[in-house]
């Protein structure tokens, strides 16, 4: 697996456990999100009326995107930690089943690929910055939970 790349994926994920434990710890204080003195003095009127209001939804919004991360995100990562640490990474030959096109580098391409063995679909995500189309032969290492892959080959 590209280092870089796992550097990244960890950096992302202390930083959501970070946001969690803040977030949190604002939670069970009682602490506010929302603060009326924040706000322009033109509007600190209608913010201090609404502020409970104001802080609850986003309580709610910040808990529910938290909690979606943990899940999709976070768990998964830390379930491949195992496997980063002694190295046997999941490895696949295939077909690419869906088109991966080279737009922003910023993000990684999500490709589903056909397992040449077993005929299972599974969706990767990579960065490659090759396009990839339907058809293409694929040879990726990725890690099993997160499903974050190297490009090994392509032809």
């Amino acid at each position: 697996m590209n280092r870089f790349f796992l550097i990244l994926i960890y950096s992302i994920v202390l930083l959501f456990i970070f946001f969690s434990f803040t977030f949190g710890r604002k939670l069970i204080v009682g602490e506010r999100l929302i603060k009326y003195e924040n706000a322009a003095a033109s509007k600190q009127d209608f913010m201090k009326k609404y502020e409970k209001k104001f802080d609850l939804t986003a309580k709610i919004i910040v808990g529910s995107a938290l909690i979606f991360m943990l899940f999709y995100f976070i768990f998964p990562a830390i379930l491949d930690i195992p496997v980063i640490v002694t190295g046997k990474y999941s490895t696949i030959i295939g077909n690419a089943t869906s088109n991966g096109y080279a737009g922003n580098r910023a993000f990684p391409k999500s490709v589903n690929i056909k397992d040449s063995e077993t005929g299972e679909i599974i969706q990767l995500h990579f960065y490659s910055l090759k396009n990839i189309k339907i058809g293409d032969q694929l040879k990726l290492e990725y890690l099993p939970h997160s499903k974050y892959a190297t490009l090994i080959k392509q032809s």
